[in-house]
């Protein structure tokens, strides 16, 4: 693992070993709650404890180590863990001026936000970059991703990129290519096998409640929610829609377009990506499009069971 420094000061890299953080964390053991293992130790689950507590417990651990590579590495990590925590804090002050912002940079960061809640490797071998057999043994694992709040995050990240490019589309003078970057087309075609995917294998069976995922979101509310992989309370409803789609599922909507789930909603999501890619004549991407027409093809022909 190599960890990179905050932004607010020039790159530097340190390579971690997966062992390190399990010294990090015996040694935090020992030292703090040596007296009282009684209590403590038969309680203490790691896998319960959010992932920002348990990296600094390991990292506090590693301060007792008294070698010169834990030295080294709590000497990077923890002015990075605080510049990421500043970094977080500060959208709260930028989310004013998304709007104000090149869509290049919201695109930025909602590709982001889908590498944190979605595996792009696993979607890509799902769509059959690795051929068929492999492609089958991926849906398997991405239908149970479908069912997490991650995968439910992952969704609404998607659906503003579709949002973004789709306004950029009808509002727009200029072509739907001018000032779109590469990485901006990377992203689109992520977006496209997030929505894909999770329409195929999730049912929303006799939800109530529809969100609009195309509409505006406060991400400050959002917060961390469906960035926490050991959470298992979801918590209580709220007066958000986003939060409560992330926290408890629903009937998932796009401009007013309802997707109940299935390959034939499936399609339908994946045919208007590589519509808005034909559009994007630049940087030689037919192949992305016409993977997303072939995809949907494919699944509109198959049936997959959901756990």
């Amino acid at each position: 693992m190599t960890c990179h420094s905050g932004l607010a000061r020039p790159p530097t890299t340190v390579d971690i070993n997966g062992s390190l953080f399990d010294l990090g964390l015996d040694l935090y053991i020992r030292k703090y709650h040596v007296l009282l293992p009684i209590v403590h130790l038969p309680s203490f689950e790691p896998q319960k404890v959010g992932p920002e507590e348990l990296y600094l417990m390991c990292m506090l651990g590693l301060t007792f180590a008294n070698t010169n590579d834990s030295a080294k590495i709590v000497e990077h990590i923890f002015p990075d863990l605080k510049s990421r925590r500043l970094l977080w804090k500060s959208l709260n002050v930028t989310i004013d001026i998304f709007s104000k912002w090149n869509p290049n940079c919201l695109v930025i960061w909602h590709n982001i936000c889908l590498l944190l809640t979605a595996d792009r490797l696993l979607l890509e071998r799902g769509a059959g970059r690795e051929g068929d057999n492999k492609a089958m043994t991926a849906r398997s694992t991405i239908a149970t991703w479908a069912s997490t709040a991650a995968a439910r995050r992952a969704v609404l990240h998607a659906s503003q990129l579709l949002k973004i490019f789709s306004n950029r589309r009808i509002f727009s003078n200029r072509r739907l290519s001018d000032g779109t970057g590469f990485q901006s087309i990377r992203a689109l075609f992520f977006a496209a096998l997030v929505l894909g995917f999770y329409i195929l294998t999730y049912a929303d069976g006799s939800s109530d409640t529809t969100v609009e995922a195309m509409a505006d979101i406060d991400w400050v509310a959002v917060g961390f929610e469906g960035l926490e992989p050991y959470r298992a309370d979801r918590g209580e409803p709220i007066d958000n829609s986003a939060v409560n789609f992330i926290r408890f599922g629903g009937t998932l909507s796009l401009a007013g377009r309802v997707y109940h789930g299935g390959p034939q909603d499936a399609r339908r999501i994946l045919t208007d990506f590589a519509d808005l890619l034909d559009e994007i004549k630049k940087y030689n991407i037919g192949e992305y499009s016409r993977l997303l027409y072939t995809l949907g093809d494919t699944l509109s022909r198959s049936e997959v069971t959901t756990p």
